[in-house]
């Protein structure tokens, strides 16, 4: 492309279309960033996530608007700004960026999770009476309280459960990591499975509520 070109093209750019890009930037990294603090089935219940998406409404709608006036000078370069807001719009609703932290938190953290099963089945560490292990204070940032996992041990299998978030009893979801590669099967660890998904062999995602 030409220098001359390229001016052309670079005047033709609706302003909508950049201040579109912004916003778009902007709102993409907040929901990515706030997927690490928040559950993605209530991400849009936040208030201030809510304002922002009406925003992104509000622009989808602007874009229409500019389309239908601007259609009859550059149908390409008027419909530029509806891409881009459309784009944003399925980004934030379809992209997992929840499963890519997840995903980027426990391949991150596989090693010492593996050490910590090792010192369970070496006896290292003990559980309680309910089957509740205090961590060392290492790897104390791999649970969601800091301080305890369980220990399911029977026939000959252990299972291991690492809690990531828990509200009840019965309402929480960590790693399940068993030493005969089955997935949590009902009422283990007072588990309501609605969600299982292996990640590695003996490690699964799970989620109980």
């Amino acid at each position: 492309m030409s220098s001359y070109d390229y001016d052309n093209y670079g005047l033709e750019f609706p302003p909508l279309g950049l201040i579109s890009i912004w916003f778009g930037v902007i709102l993409i990294g907040i929901t990515a960033v706030a997927t690490l603090f928040i559950d993605s089935s209530h991400l849009w219940n936040n208030p201030f996530l809510a304002s922002l998406q009406l925003g992104l409404v509000a622009f989808i709608f602007g874009s229409l608007l500019y389309l239908l006036l601007k259609a009859g000078e550059n149908m390409k370069v008027a419909a530029v700004p509806l891409v881009i807001n459309v784009g944003t719009l399925l980004i934030i609703r379809f992209v997992p960026f929840g499963n890519l932290w997840q995903e980027l938190r426990f391949q991150g953290n596989l090693l010492r999770y593996e050490e910590v099963v090792e010192l369970v089945e070496s006896s290292a560490l003990q559980p309680d009476a309910d089957g509740y292990i205090a961590l060392p204070f290492r790897y104390r940032n791999l649970t969601a309280d800091g301080a305890t996992i369980r220990l399911n041990v029977n026939d000959g299998v252990t299972r291991i459960f690492f809690y990531t978030s828990r509200t009840s009893p019965q309402s929480f979801s960590g790693y399940f990591y068993s030493s005969d590669n089955n997935p949590p099967q009902t009422d283990q660890f007072n588990g309501r499975w609605r969600y299982v998904v292996q990640k590695r062999p003996y490690w699964f995602y799970c989620s109980s509520y």
